[in-house]
């Protein structure tokens, strides 16, 4: 794992998104721009949030104890979680603010030094958006995806609003001018509606992985591979059990040995274990495994949980 990648990638995004969100907030509040102050709230929002994944990529680095004897990966679908259902909130506040400034008339704003903002900030969100991008192709992080997947937000952000303020500029001096007030929240109205899928899908992503949702491409996997390994060594049949929780895949696998097989000596079933450990490695990187062998049909399944 690249954690001390991961790390730096998140501390270089907390300090541009801060120095983004505190210029934007200042030049928004001056213009009297409501997307501008739109687009640096959710980058001050973003800075809060890079925040909390920093500290739980620390954490991710630390070995369980009694307390977390499993680890600390499941905090990560939870920040993403957090994350996007923050984003969500942003999405919808946009949104009806955006409808309530139409129908009150629009906002004027000073287009000439609004416009300044907009290239600048588009440059440096993108620049950001294209070194995340890169870092999560190597690092393939999820705390990364979700970071990359929020610095194109805010440059989408950023660009749409820059053309709509270019339209404004256009307008000025046409037939066409009543409707430079309502660019502004109109603007901001589209974006909220376009983007809020983004943290919709993050949601649903982490919340699968929260509640333990088997993911049905790993299950796939697990029962194909076992399925090889029970006709290879004449088993009679497997249960398995698969769950996500942040970078960590959690596999369950019990095998019923025929009555013949009772007496088989550990070092066979080790090197059986080695084996479906080595298929799965190929699929995904950080595996927690339990294999157990039985000749007793009940050890197959969980008598509390499956009657």
């Amino acid at each position: 794992m690249y954690i001390k990648r991961e790390q730096k990638v998140l501390r270089i995004s907390l300090i541009a998104i801060f120095i983004i969100a505190v210029f934007g907030i200042t030049y928004g509040v001056y213009i009297n721009s409501e997307a501008i102050v739109f687009d640096s709230f959710f980058s001050f929002l973003t800075a809060v949030m890079t925040g909390l994944s920093l500290y739980v990529s620390k954490l991710l680095t630390k070995r369980g104890n009694n307390k977390y004897q499993y680890g600390f990966s499941h905090f990560e679908p939870v920040v993403n979680a957090t994350n996007g259902f923050m984003m969500l909130i942003i999405c919808i506040y946009a949104f009806v603010n955006g409808v309530k400034s139409i129908l009150d008339g629009g906002n004027n704003i000073d287009i000439d030094v609004a416009i300044y903002y907009t290239i600048i900030t588009s440059i440096a969100s993108l620049a950001m958006y294209f070194y995340v991008k890169r870092e999560s192709k190597i690092i393939k992080s999820d705390i990364i995806h979700v970071e990359m997947k929020e610095w194109l937000i805010a440059s989408l952000l950023t660009i749409a609003i820059f053309i709509g303020f270019s339209i404004a500029l256009i307008a000025r001096h046409t037939e066409v001018a009543f409707i430079i007030p309502y660019i502004d929240p109109v603007v901001v109205s589209i974006l909220a509606v376009v983007l809020v899928f983004t943290p919709i899908k993050i949601i649903i992503t982490s919340l699968r992985e929260i509640f333990y949702i088997a993911p049905s491409k790993l299950d796939k996997i697990v029962k194909s591979k076992m399925n090889q390994v029970i006709k290879k060594h004449e088993f009679e049949k497997f249960t398995s059990y698969v769950a996500k929780s942040g970078r960590v895949s959690f596999i369950e696998i019990h095998v019923l040995v025929p009555e013949e097989t009772r007496n088989t000596k550990p070092k066979y079933m080790d090197k059986i274990r080695d084996e479906i450990v080595e298929e799965l490695n190929e699929y995904e990187e950080k595996l927690w495994i339990s294999i157990c062998f039985t000749s007793d049909p009940n050890w197959l399944v969980h008598p509390k949980f499956n009657e």
